[in-house]
């Protein structure tokens, strides 16, 4: 129940550590958490696949609020093993680039980007590739039809069954 930032990875590794060393078959855990880091979201995905490759079940419950990062986390869980429930506020969206001190964040996708070879607008374009290319790995589905899910105007809001529709959960 947290910000996923870089201490919640760390604890996510540490716990899937202990499960491999306890030669549980069987880890679960609770989500509930309005996202974080885009970084640490992923990569919490990817030491969470890491684990299921290795042999884990890796179960994992949704509860009252899965936002943004926490989708990513939700659906790195083993298939038929990521759960959510129904009366849940779910949230996913494009990419946020802080606005500075003064300014709003804006939403960054691949339609928005700049044209451009600058760093910004490469790392931006790693970045989207990244989280979207991780998702769809994560729910079997092309990463064309994910992309839709991170275009900025085309926030997706609702109760727990729009991760069961989207088959994230």
């Amino acid at each position: 129940i947290c910000s996923i930032e870089q201490s919640f990875a760390e604890k996510v590794g540490i716990a899937l550590e202990v499960s491999f060393a306890a030669k549980c078959g069987t880890f679960r855990a609770v989500l509930l958490s309005r996202g974080g880091s885009v970084i640490w979201s992923v990569e919490t995905s990817q030491q969470i696949k890491r684990a299921r490759k290795g042999g884990l079940i890796v179960e994992i419950h949704g509860r009252s609020l899965v936002a943004s990062g926490a989708t990513l986390v939700l659906a790195a869980g083993s298939p038929g093993k990521r759960f959510i429930v129904h009366n849940s506020v779910i949230l996913i969206h494009g990419v946020q680039r802080s606005g500075g001190f003064l300014e709003p964040p804006t939403c960054v996708d691949f339609r928005t980007l700049p044209a451009k070879d600058d760093e910004e607008s490469i790392v931006l374009r790693r970045v989207l590739t990244l989280i979207i290319s991780e998702l769809a790995d994560s729910v079997s589905r092309p990463f064309s039809v994910v992309e839709q899910w991170f275009r900025c105007g085309k926030e997706q809001a609702g109760p727990g069954s729009l991760l069961v529709n989207l088959g994230i959960a």
